[in-house]
This record gives C-alpha cells, structure tokens and sequence, in this order.
C-alpha cells in the first residue's frame, strides 16, 4: 500500500529547490513582488491592478478555484520560485495550500524541468537577412505530491443508465510520482512520448453500502505519446494516446489498465490564440517565457475559435479485478478534475470504465470592461454540443448518445484562471454552471484525481 510516508518524502524532495535556490534569485523575486504592490496597490483608482498583482505575482500570490464539483471555491496562497542554474535549463517549483467553506482542501507541491538551449547564429550568403536564432525545446521532467480531501461527492450507479437519486460518499486521495515528455522526430510533427510512474492511496467514506468504505493503494505506470502538428495558423490539432496501468495489492482486486484517446481541433479565427499551458510551468505559473517571469496582463485582442473534440476512455481488467469506482471516469456536468463533459446532467451523472465523448464547440470575443491602468476585463461568448456514452463494456458504447447544450460567457483575463459562466439544457435536464478553473491561464495542470 501507497503511505502517507511517500507524498511526505516527496513534498521534502520538492523543497530542496527552495533552499538550493540562487540566493539573489529569490532576493530578485521579492524585491519584484513588492515594487509591484507598491506602484499597483497604492491608490484606491489602481484597484484592478491591484488584484492582479495579488493574484498573479511571483513569489507569493493568492490563489482560488473550483476544487471540485459540489465541492465550492477554495482560497489560499502559493509559493513559486525560478532557480537559475543556468542558460540552457528552467527550473520552475511552487507549492500551494486552498481550502473551502464545505471543509474540503488540497496541498501540493510541484516541480518543472525544462532545457531550452539557442541555435547558435549560422553565416549566411546573399543578401537574405539574418534570421534570430530559434529556441529548441527538450525534454520536460516534472515532479510532484498532492493531498486532497473532498467532503461531498455524488454517486449516481454505473452504465448508461443510472438513477436519479444520488448517494453521497467522500473521498481523501494522496499522489506522489515524476512524469516526463520527450520530443521525437522533426519540429513541425510536434511528437512527444510521455510516460510517468507515481502511486496513490485512496480513502473512500460513505453511509451507502455500496460505496462502502475503505482505503487501497496504487502503483500507477503510464506511456504514450501526444502530437501537435504544425498544420498553419488557423488550425491547431492536439492528438494524445496514453496508457495506465494501475497496480493494487493482490487482496484488493483493482488492477486494471486503463487507455485513453483524445483527438481535438481547433480553428481560430485570428492571429491571437487563448491562453494555453506552457511547458515547464506548474499550476501555479504563469510566466511569460524562460526569462520572463510575469504573466501575461489582460488583453483587447479579439480572439475566436471553433472546436471539435473526441475523447474514448477504455478499461481492461482481469478475472477477478475489477475497476473501483472511484477511479472510473464520468460523464455529466464536470468531471472530479473540473473538466465539462455532458453539462445539461448533474455533475458525475453518467459512471463506467468505458466512456465515449464528443464535443463540439465556439468561442468569441464579446467586449472588454475597461479597468483603469491600461487594464481590461475581456468577456467572450460561448456554444457547445455534445453528446456521451458511459458504459460497462467497451462494446456497447454503440449505442445512442446522450446529448447536451451550451450557452454562456467566459473570463479570460491575462494570467488569472479562466471563468466559465453557462446554462446548459438537453437530455430532459437543465444544469447552471459557474466554474473557476484551478490553474492560472498559461499554467500547467494537477495530476488527475482518477
């Protein structure tokens, strides 16, 4: 069984950073931060700026989100720091703490590695103008350790076709692993293979027999790859391929392997992009570039795209294993990561091993709310239609999908976390969401919690 132990002694290899440091860095870092509250935080008109220097600045901010479906916004503060070892690598850590009015909580710490070395200048011939040397990008090692605790989860059955009253159970799940992406093949394929090892242990609470209580620990091994070919400026694909296996003890019977394809397109409308991870930023980073430590302000640059997305999930067992619950992916509202699938129903409506999911979606620039200093507030419009199928055996997810729609605004505002506000109707159900996301727009993503 996974221990506390391990998260422990991981969460200490992720401080040694902080006292490894470059001294004058963090002096740096500091001295930043505080001219950065003086000039925006000093006058009551400067109040925008304010909030986004709190929210966003380096080494120390506030952070907030949306820990978890039914779960409410978590507030509490984190610490980032960028050692500089040298030219040709990127070190990024941060370690936050949040907790939410319910009393549910999450602590974690991570660490990103990144070598982004210069193409020396070559001689060139001619009257062509020298072109700036291009940075390569290589390989990207992240660490981390994570404890969450979430008091209210619903559970509705498994398959396509659950019941309408859900039980309730809580969960308390402690990670701890090293993930790595290693690019392969010419630039423009945008190839990686990813893979990663880490373990978990799992507490399950629930007054329903069926979810009854109890604890297991997993060792989980995953491989794969991810590719972002470079197609032109208005189209930006995102292909993924990944394996896990989840290992448990023998008295358990939960070793499973779990595969997952996910293939999105997206067309934009313009030269401007939304706001994607950047590699080598943890979830609590949103820097600029290598030697760029500030997150981006927010813009009045338009921006629009149109998306297509589909997401298979598939599970394999043994014998006699078979998939816990609370590791099986869900259809309905948003998932336990926070991610939107099938909005009209509950939140974690839909439960199986198995899931089919296929998304369609449009985004764009409404207006921007002025806010004094240079600032904006940019509010954009959004549709989406989906349709999902959760299911039992990988073969009967053939069947009919359920089908949800979308309307709403969101907030993309710099480097803050990104808002969602949005109705959704279809399949008989009506569902409202408001969802802050847990990751500064540019930031990199917290493990999955299934």
């Amino acid at each position: 069984m996974i221990r506390y132990g391990l998260a422990v002694a991981m969460l200490a290899a992720l401080a040694a950073p902080v006292f490894a440091q470059n001294e004058s860095a963090m002096h740096a870092d500091w001295a930043q931060e505080r001219d950065d509250l003086g000039s925006s935080c000093g006058k009551l008109s400067a109040i925008a700026s304010c909030v986004l220097t709190l929210f966003t600045d380096n080494p120390v901010h506030i952070t907030a989100g949306s820990i978890a479906p039914q779960n409410g916004v978590a507030f509490g503060a984190a610490l980032v720091g960028h050692p500089t070892p040298g030219k040709n690598a990127r070190i990024t850590w941060s370690t936050d703490a949040v907790f939410a009015p319910n009393g549910s909580w999450r602590a974690g710490g991570y660490l990103e590695i990144v070598r982004a070395a210069v193409k020396k200048p070559t001689v060139v011939f001619g009257d062509q103008p020298l072109k700036p040397a291009a940075p390569d990008t290589y390989p990207v090692f992240s660490m981390y350790t994570q404890a969450i605790s979430l008091e209210t989860l619903q559970f509705y059955g498994i398959g396509p076709r659950p019941s309408d009253v859900p039980s309730l159970w809580s969960m308390r799940q402690v990670m701890a692993g090293v993930n790595a992406a290693v690019p392969v093949g010419s630039a423009p394929l945008g190839l990686a293979l990813v893979g990663g090892i880490g373990g978990r242990s799992i507490r399950t609470t629930s007054l329903t027999p069926e979810l009854a209580t109890n604890a297991t620990g997993f060792l989980q091994v995953t491989g794969g790859a991810r590719m972002t070919p470079a197609f032109g400026a208005h189209v930006r694909p995102q292909y993924a391929l990944v394996v896990d296996q989840f290992v448990a003890g023998p008295a358990a019977h939960a070793t499973f392997t779990r595969w997952t394809i996910d293939v999105t397109h997206e067309f934009p409308f313009y030269q401007t992009y939304r706001p994607t991870p950047r590699p080598g930023n943890s979830p609590n980073d949103c820097s600029n570039s290598l030697d760029d430590h500030r997150c981006p302000a927010p813009s009045r640059d338009r921006y629009g795209a149109v998306s297509a997305r589909v997401l298979a999930i598939g599970s394999h067992t043994g014998s006699d294993n078979t998939v816990p619950f609370y590791l099986q992916p869900t259809l309905g509202g948003s998932d336990i990561n926070g991610n939107r699938l099938l909005a009209s129903f509950d939140d974690y409506f839909f439960r199986a091993p198995n899931v089919l999911a296929v998304q369609g979606s449009v985004e764009h620039s409404l207006f921007t709310i002025p806010l004094g200093h240079g600032l904006a507030l940019p509010l954009g419009g959004f549709a989406m239609a989906e349709g999902g199928r959760a299911s039992t055996t990988w073969s009967d997810l053939g069947g009919g999908l359920s089908q949800s729609y979308s309307v709403g605004l969101t907030i993309r505002a710099g480097g803050f976390p990104e808002v969602f506000l949005l109705y959704a109707w279809g399949g008989g159900r009506n569902h409202s969401i408001a969802s802050i996301n847990p990751a500064l727009l540019g930031g990199g993503s917290r493990p999955s919690l299934f």
